[in-house]
C-alpha cells in the first residue's frame, strides 16, 4: 500500500492511498481517494489492469510471453547496442530528466503530460523507480519507464520512447520496440528479485473500438498475466467527509448540466 499527498482542504484531512485491499481503515482522515482498491463501493470507477504473478519462477514467467515477444527480448539480450539503467531512489535531476523526455514524447503523441508533483511525492515516499535504455552509439535514451511500488506490487506508471522520431525507419522502430519489451522484462525481474508478488501493467482499456488503445492492450497482454478489475473512488470516513463528497457530487452535476 502506498500513502501520499496528505493534505488539508477546506478544513478536511485528505489522502491518496494506492493498492489497498479494503476501505475499512484510514479513519484518521476525513476523505480518502483510493486508487486501485480491491473493494468497490457504490459509484466507484472500474479500473481494468493486468497483473503478473511474480511468485512464479523467472522461467515460467518468460515461457508465458508471446512467441514474438520472447524472440525480440532474446535478440536484444544478445546485442551490445544498448545499455540499461535503473534508479530506485531517483534524484531531483533524474526525475527532471524523465519529465522533459516524457513531455516531449507526450507533445508529439498528443497525450497528457506527466504529473511532476506526483513523481516527487512517490519518490519521497520511497515508492518510485525509473528505468531506461541508452543507445551506446548515439547516447540517446531510446526508452524510459517509471514504476510505482510498495512491498507487494510494482506498477508501470509512465512509458515513453523515441519511436516517434523515426516514422519512416522501420528497422529503427522495430529495434526500439524490442528494447521496450526487454526493459519491461528487466523491470519484472528487478521487482521479483526484491520479493514483490505482483507486476501491474498500468491498466488496459478493453476498448475494441479504439484501434490505438486496442494495440496497446494487445502489447501488454503479450506478457501473460491475468486481467483484473479494481476500483478508484473517494471514500468518506465521517460525517464531515460525507458532507464534502455530497457537495462535490452536486457541483459536478451542475457543471455537467451547464455544458
Amino acid at each position: 500500500m502506498i500513502k501520499i499527498n496528505e493534505r488539508v482542504k477546506h478544513g478536511l484531512r485528505l489522502v491518496d492511498i494506492y493498492y489497498a485491499k479494503s476501505n475499512y481503515d484510514h479513519n484518521e482522515y476525513d476523505v480518502v481517494f483510493y486508487v486501485q482498491n480491491k473493494s468497490p463501493i457504490k459509484g466507484a470507477n472500474e479500473f481494468h489492469t493486468i497483473l503478473l504473478d511474480l511468485e512464479k519462477s523467472e522461467e515460467e514467467i518468460f515461457a508465458a510471453f508471446g512467441k514474438h515477444l520472447r524472440r525480440g527480448i532474446r535478440k536484444m539480450e544478445k546485442s551490445d547496442e544498448v545499455e540499461y539503467f535503473t534508479y530506485l531512489n531517483p534524484s531531483d535531476e533524474q526525475i527532471e530528466s524523465f519529465i522533459k523526455y516524457f513531455d516531449d514524447f507526450s507533445k508529439n503523441r498528443g497525450i497528457y503530460k506527466c504529473n511532476r508533483q506526483n513523481l516527487y511525492q512517490l519518490r519521497d515516499a520511497g515508492c518510485l523507480a525509473i528505468e531506461g535504455a541508452i543507445e551506446k552509439q548515439t547516447g540517446d535514451i531510446l526508452v524510459y519507464h517509471t514504476y510505482t511500488y510498495d512491498e507487494i506490487r510494482s506498477r508501470m506508471q509512465y512509458s515513453a520512447s523515441l519511436n516517434y522520431k523515426y516514422p519512416d525507419d522501420n528497422k529503427k522502430r522495430n529495434m526500439i520496440c524490442n528494447v521496450n519489451r526487454t526493459l519491461i522484462f528487466k523491470g519484472i525481474k528487478l521487482f521479483k528479485e526484491k520479493g514483490l508478488k505482483e507486476f501491474d501493467f498500468g491498466g488496459v482499456t478493453l476498448d475494441c473500438n479504439n484501434k490505438t488503445m486496442e494495440g496497446i492492450d494487445h502489447f501488454k497482454m503479450e506478457f501473460g498475466g491475468q486481467i483484473v478489475t479494481e476500483y478508484n473512488y473517494y471514500c468518506a470516513k465521517n460525517s464531515k467527509g460525507r458532507m464534502f463528497l455530497s457537495l462535490k457530487t452536486m457541483q459536478e452535476k451542475i457543471r455537467r448540466s451547464d455544458k
